[in-house]
């Protein structure tokens, strides 16, 4: 069970670094995703940021655009 969980969230971590990509190339409309999907962003990355740290110190591309887009959301 416990594998599953984890294969569950990495699953979701890749759904949402694949819509901050669309959000910050402009593929994906930012006004729309913010207003509805921000908190479950935010809420994932900060659940799984550990395995999102690692993740990114092996590979500096991992979760890039997920990272930035979870930054932009927490400033003020």
């Amino acid at each position: 069970d416990d594998q599953k969980s984890a294969a569950a969230a990495i699953y979701i971590l890749n759904y949402y670094e694949f819509i901050s990509s669309g959000v910050i190339r402009g593929d994906l409309d930012q006004g729309i995703i913010r207003d509805n999907i921000r908190g479950l962003i935010i809420y994932y990355y900060d659940k799984c940021e550990p395995y999102i740290t690692a993740a990114n110190k092996k590979n500096p591309k991992a979760f890039e655009h997920l990272r930035k887009l979870r930054t932009h959301y927490r400033e003020p």
